[in-house]
């Protein structure tokens, strides 16, 4: 692992890669060896080997660093779709991170897939104990979506939900910026305090 590790560092990806299938044939559940020959093949523009393995990988283990890799290949490859569902099914719904669902829904909001990141978004506003953020990205996105009696309404019910909250939260500093969000959003005077 270390000299296919050191071979990447070179610049000879396809070198480690070839290294790294020695590995695997040994020890074909490996999982930090077809991880570190994915990204091998990925540098080497080898991209459908290195999503197979990132597949392989991820079966065996999640991984969010795997899965990007291979999110992120598929989106290059014009694969949107077959992205998203990989970053969906590598983890449980209730044990996935949120980074892994925040880039799913960055590569739908650049698909323009606008209803499948609102249901994402309504997905993690259900399932949150703090769903302050999520309520603020859903408003901005039905904004963007050109849906502004919508984006209205959502930024409405943000402003509800802060307003419901104990002093001592609803205070904090990512709450108070939440707030001003919605209420440039909503165009009401600015709050003052005493």
């Amino acid at each position: 692992m270390l000299r296919a590790k050191a071979l990447l560092v070179l610049k000879r990806p396809l070198e480690a890669a070839e290294l790294l299938g020695a590995v695997l044939r040994a020890h074909p559940d490996h999982v930090p060896a077809l991880s570190l020959r994915a990204r091998a093949y990925a540098e080497g523009g080898k991209s459908e080997q290195a999503v197979a393995d990132c597949r392989r990988a991820l079966v065996l283990r999640a991984d969010p660093d795997t899965a990007f890799l291979a999110a992120d290949l598929l989106v290059a490859g014009g694969e949107s779709g077959a992205a998203i569902g990989l970053l969906d099914s590598s983890f449980p719904v209730g044990a996935r991170p949120a980074s892994i669902d925040g880039r799913a829904l960055e590569i739908e909001i650049a698909g323009g897939k606008w209803d499948t990141a609102l249901a994402r978004l309504d997905q993690r506003i259900a399932n949150s104990k703090r769903p302050e953020v999520a309520m603020a990205r859903k408003a901005e996105l039905l904004e963007m979506a050109g849906r502004h009696d919508d984006s209205i309404s959502a930024w409405k019910s943000l402003e509800s939900r802060l307003a419901s909250l104990a002093p001592s939260v609803r205070d904090s500093h990512a709450m108070s910026l939440l707030a001003e969000k919605a209420r440039k959003a909503l165009n009401l005077p600015k709050k003052t305090t005493l």
